[in-house]
């Protein structure tokens, strides 16, 4: 008994989508070949003309020379919007509020060295504080 074959739609498609691909390629690939056309040349600089959105600005021409450069025409101000450093940077200033011991009596000699932490000055010790100010008991200092 001999069998017959049924096309089957899914093989009939691929076949079909080869064959077009192979007659498509040759086309294709001559197309590849072929050189583009030449690109119009840019237009030429002129002096008085805007600069142009997207390219940047010509640098700034700097004589080598300190003495032909032009003088600074204000100083730079001394107030504004950044903060102003310290006179000394190894002097802190010292707490606000002062330190108070658990007792709440206050304690002399403590620098403020962060939020919520102050240093002895005596000893050279850290020591964290309340928000409220009190010293807090020691932990692992």
């Amino acid at each position: 008994m001999q069998r017959t074959r049924h096309p089957n739609p899914r093989r009939a498609a691929m076949l079909a989508g080869i064959a077009l691909a192979m007659a498509i390629a040759p086309a294709a690939a001559q197309q590849l070949r072929q050189p583009s056309p030449p690109l119009p040349p840019p237009p030429a600089p002129t002096q008085d003309a805007a600069p142009q959105i997207g390219q940047p600005d010509p640098a700034p021409v700097v004589p080598a020379n300190p003495a032909q450069r032009p003088a600074t025409t204000a100083p730079i101000p001394s107030k504004g919007p950044a903060r102003q450093v310290p006179a000394e940077p190894g002097k802190v200033e010292p707490a606000t509020k002062p330190v108070l011991d658990s007792a709440g009596r206050p304690v002399r000699g403590m620098v403020k060295v962060a939020p919520n932490r102050v240093r002895d000055t005596a000893t050279g010790r850290y020591y964290w504080l309340s928000p409220e100010g009190r010293l807090l008991p020691e932990a692992d200092n």
